[in-house]
């Protein structure tokens, strides 16, 4: 008996500006990094580590010369990420050393003390800023907002695959009171999960997923070989009503590829 093949859809390389330290697996995998090389990255930033300067990220296991010349130039390493002694970025080949003029990174007063770390200046009137578009950076602009608070709000992001309303900022731990004001209702394209197609892991990993109901849908597929919509989920007494008026804007019902 032959054996069954799938077919899977060719994956179309992009080529953008990115975060090494904020990316998600979608942006990564779209960058043209192989799936072994993201799962490290995802790795070494789980146990904290941290990438302060594209030369960093260009010593990542893997990186090729000619990998590093397409992506050098598009990494942005956010202001929270970085050291008070970066200043200066080469992008000529992967482990190349900073530039020596690094040193001059402290910022300096006109009275000529020295000011430490530079902020971002806070917004001094209403803004109204996009939820699922707003960085770290302007984030921290928000009166109230630090780096703790911004990065919070974008892993929350991350891990959601994007807000889909402002009430859900109440869902990001101990967040000022009112910071609904400074935002627009989100907007952009939401990251959905496959039912039908993704794993345990990815399924279990969504804020609004528990282990009970990735486990439900897991059966569903093993048993009855494909979750068609809404309605089979409401057979599944592991969803609320409440739980699938959050999940929906999250979920994608297309069947997996026929074997070939």
């Amino acid at each position: 008996k032959p054996p069954v093949r799938y077919a899977y859809p060719e994956r179309t390389v992009e080529t953008f500006p990115f975060d090494p330290n904020t990316a998600d697996s979608v942006a990564l995998l779209k960058l043209g990094l192989p799936p072994w090389m993201v799962r490290n990255i995802y790795k070494y930033r789980a146990r904290g580590g941290r990438y302060h300067s594209p030369q960093q990220f260009s010593r990542t296991y893997g990186m090729t010369g000619e990998l590093w010349k397409r992506l050098g130039p598009m990494v942005r390493i956010g202001e929270d990420f970085k050291l008070l002694s970066e200043t200066r970025h080469d992008f000529s080949e992967p482990g190349a050393n900073s530039d020596s003029a690094t040193a001059n990174a402290a910022n300096t007063s006109s009275e000529g003390g020295s000011t430490g770390l530079r902020y971002p200046e806070k917004f001094k009137t209403p803004v109204k800023l996009d939820l699922n578009q707003t960085d770290t950076n302007e984030l921290r602009r928000i009166p109230g907002i630090g780096p703790v608070y911004s990065r919070r709000i974008v892993r929350y992001r991350e891990r959601l695959g994007g807000f889909v309303s402002l009430t859900q900022l109440k869902e990001v731990p101990d967040l000022p009171e009112g910071i609904e004001q400074w935002f627009q209702e989100p907007s952009g394209p939401i990251r959905r999960i496959n039912v039908n197609q993704a794993d345990f892991k990815t399924l279990r990993n969504h804020p609004y997923m528990t282990y009970e109901k990735a486990r439900a849908l897991a059966d569903f597929r093993r048993i009855h070989g494909r979750i068609n919509g809404l309605n089979d989920l409401k057979l599944m007494p592991e969803f609320s009503e409440d739980d699938l008026k959050r999940l929906i804007p999250y979920l994608d019902f297309t069947a997996p590829p026929r074997p070939s």
